[in-house]
């Protein structure tokens, strides 16, 4: 048997489980109620929160952190800065996962899934590290107070994903004990 290290399993999981998530619920689709999957999204449209625009980012943080005008001028060049860099590691991330899909779904051999699922998973490490780089830049324009108030606002979006993400998994569990009730097995 050969050892894989466990990157690359999390990553080959990770790329069924969203394909046949998708293919199931077709939640990114057109509405048009065929439920059919026509092929892998763009990476970006996975990520909720969408590209970091700046004057988005601004919007919606620019307020409650109390920046200052230049501190607000500094993150709009950081952000709009590094636009060309992040379309083209989307474009790349996106290109990398449709190949990956076609693999999966041509029933390419071992070799060819494993280099398409590295290049894949590379891609969107490319993106994060990206996206982490411009986090860091944007953190050297705050005050440490600033700082502080932004982690408290992350920590408090991060619980209210989790506790979504506990009610959606408790949802699912009623639904499979639902369809495992006693007069609906076999006989």
């Amino acid at each position: 048997m050969i050892k894989t290290p466990r990157i690359l399993m999390a990553t080959a999981l990770i790329t069924a489980l969203s394909g046949a998530t998708l293919a199931l619920a077709d939640h990114h689709g057109g509405g048009d109620g065929d439920r059919q999957f026509h092929g892998p999204k763009p990476y970006h449209q996975f990520h909720h929160g969408g590209p970091m625009h700046a004057e988005r980012w601004l919007g919606r943080l620019g307020d409650k952190l109390a920046l200052t005008e230049e501190q607000k001028a500094d993150i709009k060049t950081i952000i709009d800065g590094g636009k060309d860099e992040r379309k083209a590691l989307k474009e790349a991330a996106d290109k990398a996962r449709e190949a990956e899909f076609n693999a999966i779904h041509g029933r390419e051999g071992e070799r060819t899934l494993r280099k398409l699922a590295r290049a894949s998973a590379d891609a969107r490490v490319d993106l994060m590290l990206h996206g982490f780089d411009t986090e860091k830049r944007i953190d050297k324009v705050l005050t440490d107070e600033q700082r502080a108030k932004l982690a408290e606002m992350k920590a408090e979006r991060m619980a209210r994903m989790q506790e979504h993400r506990e009610k959606r998994q408790e949802r699912m569990k009623e639904k499979m004990e639902q369809r495992q009730q006693p007069g609906d097995a076999a006989p």
